[in-house]
């Protein structure tokens, strides 16, 4: 029995010398750190920073202006049967949630048609504000396509706020984000008059007309 414990207590010292054991796990939890390393990861990000305006503005099920005018009729069956899951908001949101504008039913608890949730435009221009703050660590990226990017994305930040203005009126402007682990009197941003609104968005248009290559010009 002593000469069995003697081996097993070799076998766990050995073990414990392994350096090849001590290594992370290939597709490991990603960190912001790791997605700002590469092009392709990058280029994953931008994307999904531009998803997040598609649906609002094109799409005749997220943008109100479709369907919540009273010129649209639709039954019952349109509107309690077709619906999308939202996580976090309802178990479900109707699809042609801008048909209960047009009947006269927006409120204020759960608006249809909002975009300033925390997973829509504000989670867009937060993406958009690390995205500034780390595009210089990726190492496969030229300095010319590095500016063109970040072009891109001060653009489409502009565009988040442009329709959180022409719904909301005055907004808060985000130049910089707030740590998540903040006092909640840091979180509680008051939001800026109109006319600071347009001058940031005229603001980020004109920095990003500086590196944005012209229409006709491949890249």
């Amino acid at each position: 029995m002593k000469y069995f414990s003697l081996i097993w207590i070799s076998f766990l010292l050995f073990l414990g010398g392994c350096d090849y054991l001590d290594v992370v796990p290939k597709n490991d939890i990603q960190t912001i750190e790791s997605i700002f390393e590469k092009k392709e990861d990058v280029s994953l990000w931008m994307k999904s920073c531009y998803v997040l305006l598609t649906d609002p503005i094109s799409s005749v099920f997220e943008n109100p202006a479709f369907a919540g005018a009273d010129e649209v009729i639709a039954g019952e069956y349109t509107r309690q049967n077709l619906s999308v899951y939202r996580p976090g908001v309802r178990p479900t949101i109707p699809k042609f949630s801008g048909l209960f504008i047009g009947d006269g039913l927006q409120m204020v608890q759960e608006p249809y048609g909002n975009i300033w949730r925390k997973d829509l435009f504000y989670a867009g221009i937060r993406y958009c504000n690390i995205f500034f703050e780390n595009i210089g660590n990726v190492y496969n990226m030229q300095d010319s396509e590095k500016r063109l990017w970040t072009a891109e994305m001060k653009a489409l930040k502009a565009h988040f706020y442009f329709e959180l203005m022409r719904r909301y009126g005055s907004i808060i402007l985000v130049p910089e984000n707030i740590p998540v682990n903040s006092e909640i009197e840091i979180m509680q941003q008051p939001r800026s008059p109109i006319d600071s609104c347009v001058k940031e968005i005229v603001t980020l248009l004109d920095d990003a007309m500086k590196d944005l290559l012209p229409m006709n010009q491949k890249e």
